[in-house]
Formats: C-alpha cells, sequence, structure tokens
C-alpha cells in the first residue's frame, strides 16, 4: 500500500505576516527561514492527525479493493478517480456507477453501491489506485486551534534552532500544541 501527494496545496494555512506577527518579528531577514517553519509544522502535525489542511490532491495505492476502503488524509471532499489493473494488466477506469464516495465520516471512504461488485484484477501490489482531494479548503477555513498550533509549534522551532542546547538545561518540545489538536483527532 503506497500513499503519495500528488498536487500540493497552493498556499499555506497561515500567512507568513500572521507569523511575524506572531512571533514579532519586524524585519524581513529571515522570511525564507519562517516560511519553511510554518510549512515543517504543518507537516508535522497533518502527518499526526492524518489530516489534510488546505485542499491537495492524494493518490492511494494499494493491491486489492476491499468494502469499505478508508481513504488516510481527511477531510474528504471528493473522489477524483479508481483505476484498476485488469487481469490482461491494461489500466481501467472504475466507472462511477459501482461505487459510492462517503465524505461525512472520519475517514472518508469509498465503498460499494448496493448490489455491485468490484471488479476482477490484476494480482499486483499497485493494482488499484484511488485519487482523491482532501483538506478543509482555503486557509480560512481551517479551524483556528490547528492554526494556533501551528505558530507554537513554528515559534518553538524558531526559538531552539538545534536539538540541543548545550550549557543550560536541555528542553524538550512542548506538547502544549497538541492539546489544541486533541478535539481535531479523532478516535
Amino acid at each position: 500500500m503506497g500513499h503519495s501527494l500528488i498536487t500540493a496545496p497552493a498556499t499555506e494555512p497561515i500567512a507568513l505576516e500572521e507569523m511575524k506577527d506572531h512571533l514579532r518579528v519586524v524585519t524581513d531577514d529571515e522570511d525564507g527561514y519562517i516560511f519553511d517553519l510554518i510549512s515543517v509544522a504543518r507537516d508535522k502535525i497533518e502527518e499526526y492527525l492524518s489530516l489534510q489542511m488546505v485542499t491537495a490532491t492524494w493518490e492511494l495505492t494499494q493491491s486489492t479493493f476491499g468494502d469499505p476502503i478508508e481513504l488516510p488524509r481527511w477531510p474528504l471532499q471528493s473522489l477524483t478517480s479508481i483505476k484498476y489493473l485488469d487481469e490482461n494488466n491494461v489500466e481501467q477506469p472504475l466507472a462511477s456507477t459501482i461505487y459510492e464516495e462517503v465524505t461525512n465520516i472520519y475517514p472518508g471512504r469509498v465503498r460499494l453501491q448496493y448490489q455491485q461488485f468490484w471488479p476482477n484484477h490484476l494480482c499486483h501490489d499497485d493494482a488499484v489506485r484511488i485519487r482523491y482531494v482532501a483538506g478543509y479548503g482555503q486557509p480560512e477555513a481551517v479551524p483556528p486551534r490547528a492554526k494556533h498550533a501551528i505558530k507554537m509549534l513554528a515559534a518553538h522551532y524558531y526559538a531552539i534552532r538545534e536539538p540541543v542546547v548545550i550549557g543550560t538545561i536541555s528542553v524538550q518540545i512542548p506538547e502544549a500544541y497538541l492539546s489544541l489538536l486533541w478535539s481535531l483527532r479523532v478516535r
């Protein structure tokens, strides 16, 4: 099973100026570095929650169909396509009349329509490919808790730039940002 980012979000959930305000930075000297910290913090949080904040396209690759097929990133917006390798090793699109997408629960999923069956396919690691769009939408749709968690984590990375601080008491990444995410975590 594999999972790949096909189309990255067009923007980050936190604007550079918003992050600089949070850090109380007034110069432009470290804009590139601060922008990278936003990306790193967002990526860590998305990975932790299996979440997609700003709309992106993903592809799930697996060896077989199942019912249901759970999609790794949420919230699910829509399915783009389902393709499979038939028994002759020829890629085929799966007709949308065979399946339905379930977007109103976590995780988003694909399941068979009533009285439908998955097609026969090649026995191969990447025989089934499901491309889908996930995310809250634009940055303004991302929950404030998630945005603030990004700011907290990026601010920590900005202040503590090395994994070990020599000559002082050891410092660990504060887990306070996780408490903001707890209500977003799906159990």
